[in-house]
């Protein structure tokens, strides 16, 4: 059964970047895609991700530098973020790559298209108005947001996930209702702990304590900037969850963006980049094997496509937007 999340979704606010962007991208360390991750070379002929090719392109030829300090005061730098690596989807390795981290420009909203989050709530009781908040600020931020109760219905039958934090559930979860990121609320005292899970790049963050009730604004501004930073890593994308007669069935839709003759990318692999603590920094797409155009939309957060060309979808393959649009 379809079920379609609490959906918002808003400009993306503005947010402050390095001092030097020249000097961070240099900082790239790109780590060896058929060693590391058995993945296909990444074609760089797709205009879309021209601009992004360039900076990786640069990495290569550069050698590693320290990155330029960030005058974002509200976070840590990505390369001193606490992470840990933990099994992701099977088109995306896990396994930690030699690197060095720097801040990059979102890759999302150029193209129109609104990322996903979700909230869990693994306490007795209503959910507690802290998340409330949360989800407002993420909105507002130009997040959709799959609520808790949404999140927890679409999820009732999937296998592994009587524990949600267990890697099959999050592998479920990254697949349907394909959050980019996963915000896990659980009690800590009178306090609320906020762990978020990267479903689709296997990264689980460190902890974010919040004010159960009436968390400061300046609490929720900086762990909203924070998930922000945490999506730059990549351009919008989704993924099929269902396949029916040559339909295939999308967790994104009105919410997101998605309309009527839409076309999307789908990439069967690709090449991630880790920092030093294996945090993920960057994914390159790889070559496009087919593309997708939207015939219907469901629905807040469901739509329906068919190819156009190409021959098959898997149910590991992202689809992103660009030149395919």
């Amino acid at each position: 059964m379809l079920v379609a999340g609490l959906a918002g979704c808003a400009t993306t606010a503005s947010e402050s970047g390095p001092q030097d962007p020249e000097a961070a991208e240099r900082s790239l360390a790109l780590a060896d895609s058929q060693s590391a991750f058995g993945y296909e070379s990444p074609d760089w002929g797709t205009p879309f991700w021209e601009r992004l090719s360039e900076k990786v392109d640069r990495a290569r030829a550069s050698s590693a530098e320290a990155p330029a300090t960030t005058d974002d005061t509200l976070n840590p730098t990505p390369q001193s973020e606490p992470m840990t690596p933990y099994q992701g989807t099977p088109a995306i390795a896990a396994a930690a790559a030699t690197g060095t981290a720097a801040a990059i420009r979102p890759a999302t909203g150029a193209d129109g298209l609104a990322p996903s989050v979700a909230l869990a709530w693994q306490g007795d009781g209503a959910v507690p108005a802290a998340l409330t908040d949360l989800s407002q600020r993420l909105q507002s931020a130009g997040m959709v947001v799959v609520g808790p109760n949404a999140l927890a219905d679409a999820i009732s039958d999937a296998p592994g996930c009587n524990t949600l934090t267990r890697p099959d559930c999050l592998a479920s979860i990254a697949r349907y209702p394909a959050p980019r990121l996963l915000l896990v609320a659980a009690p800590a005292g009178d306090a609320l702990s906020i762990v978020t899970y990267d479903t689709q790049f296997g990264a689980r963050y460190s902890a974010t304590r919040l004010d159960r009730q009436a968390p400061p604004s300046r609490a929720l501004d900086t762990l909203v900037a924070a998930e922000r930073r945490r999506l730059r890593i990549a351009p919008w994308f989704t993924r099929s969850f269902a396949e029916r007669d040559g339909q295939y069935y999308l967790a994104a839709g009105q919410a997101e963006g998605l309309g009527i003759g839409d076309r999307l990318a789908v990439h069967e692999s690709g090449e991630l980049v880790r920092g030093p603590a294996g945090q993920p920094v960057v994914w390159e797409p790889g070559a496009r094997s087919a593309t997708l155009v939207i015939e219907q939309v469901l629905g807040a957060n469901t739509s329906v496509a068919r190819l156009e060309s190409g021959t098959r979808v898997s149910p590991e393959a992202l689809l992103t937007a660009g030149d395919a649009r």
